[in-house]
């Protein structure tokens, strides 16, 4: 078991992944993204000998607008939200069964938070003062606008 095609791996994790979707959103899940003998945690990719990465989940990705969400959790679940802006400009994410992006977290108020498509095409994420507030890890470089920052 020291080694395993690439195909085959990313053949049975996807296997073990559910959808749920709407007009909008179309959520991932991976229960456990580990192996079934040892149990040791798969990684989301793997460097390949060419510096590039591969890879091991996959899922559809929209030709025009859209943006990918992670929900980050402490226990080995993966999740996934592509969400489809094409002629939409906001998105509400909460636990509530009227948001277009369903966050089934306790810390998570029933209408949490907003997305919004400015006039400029822009992505912007909006708290609707919730209790515990709105955090996002960005994985690339995103300029701030002056007028957004508030200085403590």
């Amino acid at each position: 078991m020291g080694h395993i095609h690439i195909e085959c791996l990313r053949d049975w994790l996807n296997s073990r992944r559910t959808t749920k979707e709407n007009l909008t959103v179309k959520t991932y899940c991976w229960k456990a993204l580990d192996c079934e003998l040892c149990k040791t945690q798969f990684p989301d990719r793997i460097s390949a000998e060419n510096g590039k990465f591969i890879e091991l989940v996959s899922y559809e990705k929209p030709d025009l607008e859209y943006f990918i969400l992670e929900s980050v959790t402490s226990q080995n679940i993966k999740i996934i939200h592509v969400i489809y802006m094409a002629n939409r400009t906001m998105i509400k994410v909460g636990r509530g069964h009227d948001c277009e992006i369903r966050i089934t977290d306790i810390s998570v108020s029933r209408f949490h938070a907003l997305f919004k498509k400015n006039s400029r095409g822009d992505f912007i994420l909006e708290d609707n003062n919730s209790k515990f507030g709105t955090l996002s890890l960005v994985r690339r470089p995103v300029m701030l606008d002056k007028s957004c920052i508030n200085y403590f």
